[in-house]
């Protein structure tokens, strides 16, 4: 009979160790699959929810009859592409495009027939806190960014030649 008590008071210890592992082990699973899930939301997460709502922050003022490209691209978290912003649009010859980014230094690249240049604007940071304006000039030239109230002025939907 002593060797069945050992048997039945072993059960008890080994149950309770097992049963606090195992809660153990789901409270760790627990976390890292809040953390996982976490940390996939803000990756699949939109920057910008509606674009109604993005400001208007570039603004290319084409004077060449000819269209122009425009690209624009920002790094992401910790300088990397996740989460980061690109995007191009045409801004059709005589009219002005404008586009809404995030904050920060934006590299943008303008094609026109004429010239290409890659310039890096600040979008609503300490040195910037207005659009900046490109103006595409008749001849297909690409100078550089206005900031400030001279940019404020270039809004108009007009056909400019």
């Amino acid at each position: 009979m002593s060797d069945h008590a050992d048997v039945v008071d072993a059960k008890p210890i080994r149950g309770r160790v097992g049963r606090r592992l195992g809660c153990t082990g789901a409270a760790i699973a627990g976390v890292t699959l809040g953390l996982v899930v976490a940390v996939s939301a803000a990756v699949l997460i939109p920057v910008s929810t509606c674009a109604c709502t993005t400001p208007l922050d570039l603004v290319v003022q084409n004077y060449s009859h000819q269209d122009a490209s425009v690209s624009w691209s920002q790094p992401g978290l910790f300088g990397t592409p996740l989460r980061g912003l690109s995007g191009a649009a045409v801004a059709d010859g005589c009219r002005t495009l404008g586009a809404g980014l995030r904050s920060g230094v934006v590299e943008v690249s303008v094609h026109s027939g004429a010239a290409t240049r890659t310039l890096q604007i600040h979008v609503r940071d300490g040195l910037a806190d207005s659009p900046a304006a490109i103006v595409v000039g008749g001849d297909g030239q690409i100078a550089d960014p206005i900031y400030g109230a001279r940019a404020a002025g270039l809004y108009q939907q007009d056909p400019l030649c």
